[in-house]
């Protein structure tokens, strides 16, 4: 789902002069430390998505919590391939009741740089038992594409699992502006569209309501050091 113009002009405008901030801390870390970080953000966004969480709550079978865990993503630093979340399932276990915010606040085209997505009625379609056993609620998931094939890998259980079509065959690429929202599933398959323009987008997440994050720190811990 996507909600045009959700952020005003003026909050964008702060929101870059924190990247800008959070971006020179990031750059002085150590190369040990950048390898597996993103830039973490100084801007909470919960005041202003308060009304969209209680929709979400309201008008779907989602049980969400409240915001956490803000970061800008900077394509020009940090690159994702296919992927399903790594960190977020690690620390969850549950990403059907997880919902992302992403929001580019620095997007000079409205077509390049921004992200892509497989829906999931696609998976659902043409691979249905892999679509409910390994994709719907779960995560740590790299995808790679071949001509008529897509290799995926399961981070979790060590497990390779050919899909029967080219993800880029199908995927999906919303046209967005600066300060628009985008909102999906933490389980659903993404990556940075390209790495043409420079593009900077905020992303806020939320987690199961009850059971929150931080369950398998110990795997994350040990997938980030292998």
């Amino acid at each position: 789902m996507i909600i045009p113009n959700f952020l005003e002009r003026e909050t964008i405008e702060k929101m870059k002069d924190d990247y800008s901030v959070q971006k020179k801390l990031f750059l002085e870390k150590t190369d040990t430390v950048k390898k597996h970080s993103i830039i973490k953000s100084g801007f909470n966004l919960s005041a202003q998505l308060a009304a969209v969480i209680s929709q979400i709550r309201r008008d779907t079978d989602l049980n969400i919590g409240n915001p956490m865990s803000e970061s800008y993503f900077d394509n020009q630093v940090t690159q994702f391939p296919w992927h399903q979340d790594h960190e977020p399932y690690f620390k969850s276990r549950d990403l059907y009741n997880a919902v992302n915010f992403w929001i580019p606040i620095i997007k000079p085209s409205l077509t390049k740089s921004g992200i892509s997505l497989l829906p999931q009625t696609v998976l659902q379609q043409r691979c249905p038992g892999v679509f409910a056993g390994k994709i719907i609620g779960k995560g740590a998931k790299v995808l790679m594409p071949y001509l008529t094939y897509t290799k995926m890998r399961d981070d979790d259980i060590h497990e390779e699992i050919i899909l029967p079509f080219n993800i880029e065959d199908v995927a999906i690429t919303p046209v967005m502006a600066e300060g628009d929202l985008l909102i999906f599933r933490q389980d659903v398959i993404h990556k940075t569209q390209d790495f043409g323009t420079e593009r900077v987008a905020y992303s806020t997440r939320c987690f199961h309501a009850v059971t929150g994050c931080d369950h398998d720190s110990a795997k994350f811990s040990q997938w980030l050091n292998r």
